[in-house]
């Protein structure tokens, strides 16, 4: 079902509009809250994984030390 069908199916009365107005702003933050947290583990996962590929190459580069 699109979200406009959830849209029209609440009206608020008239004292209910701000209410509804800040409850919808604080839905949109909590929302922009969670893609931001996901951008940012995407980040940290993206640089761990780089570092141990830059740790594998270091490690193939170097030569073997045998006894």
């Amino acid at each position: 079902m699109p979200a406009e069908d959830f849209k029209a199916a609440y009206q608020p009365k008239p004292g209910q509009e701000h209410v509804c107005s800040l409850a919808g702003e604080h839905r949109a933050h909590v929302a922009n809250s969670e893609w931001a947290l996901i951008d940012t583990l995407e980040v940290a996962l993206y640089q761990d994984e780089l570092e141990g590929r830059q740790r594998q190459l270091k490690a193939a580069a170097m030569p073997s030390v045998s006894n």
